[in-house]
């Protein structure tokens, strides 16, 4: 073989090499387009899916905060309905309180006029030759006692009660070997009670 010939045979297999490099070089550039063009357009998908997701919560945005608003107005509804409930029993408790204690003022009057009948009553003659002065007072002093009743007005216990600040004033204090202390001993003047409240506290003497 001549050199001439062994020239030619390293030319064409070079070229062969060249174009098989070549042809190789190409179809990893279409692999690479290829690839790159998917990801690209999962990219895309990807954007797509969440301008999309955006999109159904700004959606759902305005009906999550009408139904807050809605929960607002209720629980302001509910507060409302509280707040009136609480102002008409205020109302009708200050209602009642003035039908029970109207008649305060007279009643106080009134208990007035009974400690003088009763003082009347200690000072009289009770002979037989008076009894029908003393029985005119007393049924006077009994028709008195009934309608302090009839309108609620009671007598507060006092001679042997324990002292009660609210229910008794008292006057002196005494020592006892009858009573325990802190007890009521004596009464100078009644106290009365009107529905429960206290229109004029005992005068007492209380045992020390």
């Amino acid at each position: 073989m001549t050199n001439k010939k062994v020239e030619e045979e390293v030319v064409q297999e070079t070229e062969a090499k060249v174009t098989e490099t070549e042809e190789a070089t190409a179809t990893d550039a279409t692999a690479t387009d290829a690839t790159e063009t998917e990801t690209a357009e999962t990219e895309e998908t990807k954007e797509e899916t969440s301008e999309e997701g955006n999109k159904e919560v700004e959606e759902k945005d305005p009906l999550k905060e009408a139904l807050k608003e809605v929960e607002l107005q209720k629980a302001a509804n509910v507060r409302m309905q509280a707040e009136f409930q609480n102002f008409k029993k205020r109302v009708e408790k200050e209602k009642a309180d003035i039908y029970k204690f109207a008649n305060e003022k007279i009643v106080i009057e009134l208990l007035g006029v009974m400690d003088n009948v009763e003082r009347a009553i200690g000072s009289m003659d009770t002979s037989d030759s008076n009894k029908n002065v003393v029985d005119g007072v007393q049924m006077i002093q009994r028709t008195l006692e009934d309608l302090l009743k009839k309108h609620q007005v009671e007598v507060i216990e006092a001679v042997g009660a324990p002292f009660d600040p609210q229910k008794h004033h008292a006057v002196m204090t005494e020592a006892s070997e009858e009573y325990p202390s802190e007890t009521v001993i004596e009464e100078f003047q009644r106290g009365y009670e009107l529905n429960g409240k206290v229109v004029r506290p005992s005068m007492v003497k209380v045992s020390e």
